[in-house]
């Protein structure tokens, strides 16, 4: 027996007795499931899961970011997307006015979406107005992202900020524009969590589900709040970094960074730094929240066939886009979920990445992107130990004489 379905937002998961019987009596059962994003899980069960563990996201009394912000948000007159060639000149501007516009498609020698020439690099450049705005009330989106392997689920929570600030808090002006954290559940099969991964900036500790901090309600509040998952208490609680964002569970330890020595790239002026995130744990000093609208899926992509620039060569940043229409996304719910450039400003990716040539400096990509330089973005990856890879900055790159990078120090707590 066969079965065609027209519609491409459904697929069959499994089939069984498909067969006539001697008395051609069909016994069919199929599974037939919303997917609208191809990854072979039902969509209403992935938003299930995701609104069955929304956190809480717990602010330090420092953080100069207003409000979680929105990337829809942003690509609404609010960004200008810049293309630059490998001797820096820029090769392509424009402001943006619709998610849409962020895929900028001009053969093999230009494509936001990365087919064709390597070296187009692209940033996106948030207005400056907009860097410490967070998005209207009843635009604050939470972004997750489901995937399933083996037998667990990986349920993730993503957090766009428009601006990455620590110049008051540091010995120097350090900063960036635009940061995506997250932070990563890992469920078995009855739907419970086990294991909690807080990015942080370095590629983030993992906890067991007993040892985080839950409440019944996704409200924001400590009121409620209690150590250990159970079926009562299933929406997490996270503790974000002053200017930072980076995440944390309750009274574990904050990331430290001790630089040393003569600078070797002035992008990065962290010389004689000693930095160390700022989270406050407790309700005392002040009770504040980043508060969120709803849930949002973010959706899979899909790799394309390489595809031949001008050189001659095939490049690996040939992927999603229709392969009929470059200007489709393939399995995306966001049209900036392809984007391959960087969420920076001007400064920051032209003079530091095109003249200085190092990725390690630079804000973060987009959450599918992986990092030649850092090749864990956790997209469909879970650190169950700590990764030295991420948006953060892993000591193997640092970019000083002498560098010394403390994680999980004996600092105290909090404060």
């Amino acid at each position: 027996m066969y079965v065609q379905i027209w519609d491409g937002d459904y697929v069959v998961i499994s089939s069984q007795n498909t067969r006539t019987t001697t008395s051609n009596t069909l016994y069919p059962v199929f599974n037939l499931i919303l997917d609208t994003d191809g990854d072979f899980v039902d969509d209403n069960f992935e938003s299930q899961l995701a609104e069955k563990f929304s956190p809480v996201l717990h602010k330090h009394s420092w953080e100069k970011q207003q409000d979680l912000s929105s990337v829809d948000w942003i690509l609404t007159g609010k960004a200008t997307l810049k293309g630059y060639n490998i001797l820096g000149q820029e090769v392509h501007s424009s402001t943006l006015s619709a998610p849409s516009q962020i895929h900028i498609y001009q053969q093999w020698h230009r494509d936001s979406f990365g087919s064709g020439d390597y070296w187009t690099f692209w940033q996106l450049d948030i207005d400056d107005s907009y860097r410490y705005q967070g998005a209207p009330v009843g635009q604050r989106p939470v972004y997750y992202h489901v995937y399933k392997e083996g037998n667990y689920y990986y349920v993730q929570y993503w957090f766009f900020f428009n601006m990455n600030d620590l110049a008051g808090q540091s010995n120097n002006n350090t900063w960036h524009e635009a940061d995506f954290e997250h932070v990563s559940i890992k469920v078995n099969s009855a739907y419970t969590p086990v294991a909690v991964n807080f990015y942080r900036h370095e590629g983030g500790r993992t906890f067991a589900a007993s040892d985080c901090w839950w409440s019944s309600s996704d409200s924001p509040t400590y009121s409620g709040i209690a150590q250990g998952y159970s079926s009562s208490r299933t929406h997490l609680h996270i503790w974000t970094a002053a200017n930072a964002h980076a995440s944390y569970n309750r009274y574990s330890k904050v990331w430290r960074v001790i630089a040393s020595g003569a600078i070797v790239n002035p992008c990065l002026t962290i010389a004689n730094e000693d930095y160390t995130d700022n989270v406050d744990y407790d309700p005392s000093s002040s009770d504040l929240y980043f508060e969120n609208d709803y849930l949002e899926k973010l959706g899979e992509f899909r790799e394309s066939p390489l595809h031949q620039a001008s050189n001659g060569q095939y490049y690996p940043y040939a992927h999603n886009y229709h392969w009929l229409d470059h200007n489709e996304p393939v399995n995306n719910s966001k049209p900036w979920l392809c984007f391959v450039g960087r969420f920076s400003g001007d400064y920051w990716a032209k003079t530091c990445f095109l003249i200085w040539g190092n990725m390690n400096t630079q804000p973060p990509l987009s959450p599918i992107f992986d990092d030649p330089a850092k090749p864990s973005h956790e997209w469909k990856g879970f650190t169950e130990e700590y990764s030295p890879y991420g948006f953060g900055n892993p000591f193997e790159y640092a970019p000083f004489s002498v560098v010394t990078m403390m994680f999980n120090n004996d600092i105290p707590d909090g404060d």
